[in-house]
Order: structure tokens, then C-alpha cells, then sequence
């Protein structure tokens, strides 16, 4: 029992800092140090630490420089190497026909962000912007408001409806703002009041909402009832010796 109690307690805090990340990767921009316009990119779309990780490569890859190795039809070699050092050197290698870059470190195939050696060579080539087939979904800010899509086609998640971060961003940043009636005992008593009250309104929608769907899953099994039929068995004919044919 113990265990339930404090697992429940670890997964409550760990739900509150997803909430509260959330918000600051919505309401929050975070800080550039570049002007590449790449990074105000994703930094608009990652969530904000995932871009910390992305503006670590992203800095890294200004030191590093990049060689054409070798030119074929439809691939193309790059070294990329580190301030010159030839130890650290990996190779990047561009797919004409795919329109994918891929490095030798793997970093990308693993982590899902774009390494210093592929920026480098996004850099290289001027590129700035970068491409859809290089940022994953999961790592996007908006990600918990998107659709899901079961095997019935049934939409679960859609965009019209809210989702509880959003709610939690707006009410927070409207409670900000009641710090207005704290200056005086008549303001803070009014505040207080109204703030019960809704409370209390909500509670009663909650009730009310809970006992409509009680009354529709009692409506559903009443309806269930009248078309079930019992099917018995039939009675058993008492009879002596063998059936005739």
C-alpha cells in the first residue's frame, strides 16, 4: 500500500513539471545566440529543451570545416573536421536522389536532432532554414495538441478541443493578474468572493456533467435490455428405449 501511495505521489510531480515545461515552452521564447535564421526557426517549433540541446550542436558547428571528398552521380562526400584537427574528422554524405544528408556519427539516428557535423554542412551549402525530414514530431512544442488516429478512424486529441496545458497557461496567466487585489482589504475580500464562487459554479457543471453521463450509461443498458433475447434450451423428452427412425 505504501508503494501505491508513493508511486501515485511520483507520478502526480511528474506530471505538474510536464505542465509546467509545457507552458514555458508556449509562453516562453528562448534566448539566440546566433543570427542564423535556422535557429529562430526551431526555436519556434522544439520545445525548449529540446532547442537548448539543438543550439548546442548548432554552436559547436560554426567551429567546425567541411572538405569535399568526393562527387559522384548520385552521392556526394563530405569531411567535416574540427578546427582543422584530423583526428576528430567524420564524413557526411549527401543523397542526390533522396535529398537526405546523413553523418557518421549517428547521432541524429539516435537522439532525433541534428548533429554539429550535418549543421555544418547545412551551413556550408547556405542553407538556412531547416528541412521538414530533419525535425521529428515528437520533439515539437504543439505535439500534445495533435490528433490521434485509431484503426476505426476515430480522432482522438483534435484541435478544437483545448488541451489541459492550454488551459493551465491562460487560467495562470489570468490569476497573474489578481495580484490588483492585494493593495486593499475590500479589493481582496472582492476577489476572494468571486473566485469562490466560480469555484463553486464549477463544481456544480462538474456534478452535472457526471450525472448526464451516468443517466446516458443507464439509457444505453436499458436499451440493451429490450433487445436481448433469452434463447433456453429445449426440455428433454422422456422416453423409453431407442428413438425409431
Amino acid at each position: 500500500m505504501i508503494f501505491v501511495i508513493i508511486f501515485e505521489r511520483v507520478l502526480t510531480r511528474q506530471r505538474e513539471e510536464e505542465i509546467i515545461e509545457d507552458c514555458q515552452s508556449l509562453e516562453k521564447k528562448p534566448k539566440l545566440k546566433t543570427m542564423w535564421p535556422m535557429e529562430k526557426q526551431i526555436g519556434q517549433i522544439y520545445t525548449r529543451c529540446i532547442f537548448y540541446s539543438f543550439q548546442v550542436e548548432l554552436e559547436h558547428s560554426l567551429l567546425y570545416n567541411i572538405v569535399l571528398e568526393k562527387d559522384d552521380e548520385n552521392v556526394t562526400y563530405y569531411q567535416v573536421n574540427y578546427c582543422g584537427i584530423e583526428k576528430n574528422k567524420k564524413h557526411v554524405k549527401y543523397c542526390k536522389s533522396a535529398k537526405m544528408t546523413s553523418c557518421s556519427c549517428f547521432m541524429f539516428e539516435f537522439k532525433g536532432i541534428p548533429c554539429r557535423h550535418l549543421l555544418a554542412y547545412l551551413r556550408h551549402t547556405n542553407q538556412v532554414e531547416l528541412s521538414k525530414q530533419y525535425i521529428l514530431i515528437r520533439w515539437k512544442r504543439d505535439v500534445k495538441r495533435r490528433g490521434v488516429i485509431f484503426r476505426d478512424r476515430n480522432i482522438v486529441g483534435d484541435e478544437t478541443k483545448k488541451k489541459f496545458a492550454s488551459h493551465f497557461s491562460e487560467l495562470t496567466s489570468l490569476a497573474n493578474e489578481v495580484d490588483e487585489g492585494l493593495f486593499s482589504n475590500d479589493a481582496y475580500q472582492y476577489a476572494c468572493n468571486n473566485l469562490h464562487a466560480t469555484i463553486r459554479e464549477l463544481q456544480s457543471m462538474k456534478f452535472k456533467e457526471s450525472e448526464e453521463n451516468g443517466e446516458e450509461m443507464q439509457n444505453k443498458d436499458k436499451g440493451k435490455e429490450l433487445f436481448e433475447v433469452n434463447v433456453h434450451e429445449p426440455n428433454q423428452a422422456k422416453t423409453k428405449g431407442r428413438l425409431r427412425g
